[in-house]
């Protein structure tokens, strides 16, 4: 959801600040889904539990030019 709300603020924004355009929407997407994945696999559910793996999320407009 966070991910859509970025990419239509670029959209929105990149012709009033075309400097938008220089910028890529970063998250925390796979490691969310690898988490969620290991959380339902009976092998690794345990030790996961008490993890604070996958509890924080973020969503961020990165540089292209650092890469």
């Amino acid at each position: 959801m966070l991910r859509q709300l970025m990419d239509k603020f670029k959209s929105k924004y990149a012709s009033a600040a075309p400097e938008l355009l220089d910028y890529y929407v970063h998250t925390y997407e796979a490691t969310l889904r690898t988490t969620m994945h290991d959380d339902r696999n009976p092998e690794y559910a345990e030790s996961k539990q008490n993890s604070d793996i996958g509890k924080k999320a973020f969503v961020e407009l990165k540089d292209k030019s650092f890469f």
